[in-house]
């Protein structure tokens, strides 16, 4: 009994040491979003709101359980545009701020921020979004900020709302183009998840959330899993024929748990939005995917980064 005793107070120090480690580095629930607001528009290394770790602490090995196996051995053959795509090309579309800002992301990250366990920062999601929006062109792609900075403000007017532009600074077309509408959202300040607004065929306003629908989710969407201001926004700039709101056509893209770490939600959002690119239905995204499939993406990312900065020390050295 004594023996059992002890091993219940390590576990609990243990965890104690853990929350107050995150605490010391400023990674409280409450200073988050403000910290993800300041950073996507600084050169500073930023830190993001932590994936909850809700299959145990960062440094606990994750286990793929065993009905996930036969998905493991499926893994889908995806060749990310990351890995192919030409660093020298990423030139700015205009000298605008909103044209620039891919440029000034780039040489704010540094390769030391993806490593096997790391969360990542805002300006490295909203620079590959901006890589993925260059070479994906059928797709708006939002920054990180989209829904903070645009959307948050309850007396923002339908003129101002319909003054939207996309990470590379390309105004969003509500009435003749029906393109798709991508971007990371982030869910109560400790989750990223992916949403994808779909004009055609039909209307569909699509979750992609890593660690898959919840057990007490029944049926469609509601403002607990959309911002309410997301759904404001659409009713206002694009509202339906029939009258209804746009939240009556949530679906949630993935219906079972993807991600099985503490602290892939980033990375599995960025293989979301690239398949999206692609023009995967959710369907096909939600069984082509497994954690093994985010595991090589980190390391797409990873390899993407270095490339980054050895392109920059040349530039800088020239």
């Amino acid at each position: 009994m004594k023996r059992k005793i002890k091993t219940a107070v390590a576990v609990s120090d243990d965890r104690r040491i853990t929350r107050s480690q995150l605490s010391a580095l400023g990674l409280g629930s409450d200073a988050l979003f403000p910290l993800i607001l300041q950073n996507t528009i600084t050169s500073q290394k930023p830190k993001v709101a932590p994936e909850t770790p809700k299959t145990g602490s960062k440094d606990r090995v994750h286990v793929i359980p065993a009905d996930d196996e036969n998905q493991v051995a499926k893994m889908s053959k995806f060749r990310s545009i990351l890995s192919t795509a030409d660093i020298e090309t990423d030139l700015p579309i205009d000298t605008s701020p909103k044209g620039m800002r891919p440029i000034v992301l780039r040489r704010a990250v540094s390769h030391l921020e993806v490593d096997d366990k790391s969360w990542l920062s805002s300006s490295l999601i909203d620079l590959v979004i901006s890589k993925l929006s260059r070479a994906y062109k059928n797709t708006y792609f939002m920054s990180i900020d989209f829904v903070v900075l645009s959307l948050s403000d309850e007396n923002t007017t339908v003129a101002e709302l319909q003054q939207a532009t996309d990470i590379l600074g390309r105004k969003v077309d509500y009435v003749k183009d029906k393109r798709p509408i991508v971007f990371v959202c982030n869910s109560h300040n400790i989750h990223w998840n992916l949403i994808r607004v779909l004009r055609e065929p039909k209307p569909e306003l699509q979750v992609f959330e890593p660690m898959g629908k919840p057990v007490n989710r029944h049926g469609g969407l509601g403002f607990r899993d959309v911002p309410r201001c997301v759904v404001r926004w659409l009713d206002m700039c694009c509202p339906l024929e029939n009258g209804e709101s746009w939240i009556s056509t949530g679906v949630s893209a993935i219906t079972n748990q993807q991600q099985f770490s503490s602290f892939d939600c980033g990375v599995a959002c960025l293989l979301y939005a690239e398949k999206c690119g692609e023009g995967h239905t959710c369907e096909e995204i939600n069984n082509s995917t497994c954690q093994q499939d985010l595991t090589e993406y980190r390391k797409v990312l990873q390899d993407f980064t270095r490339r980054l900065q050895n392109y920059e020390n040349c530039l800088n050295s020239e």
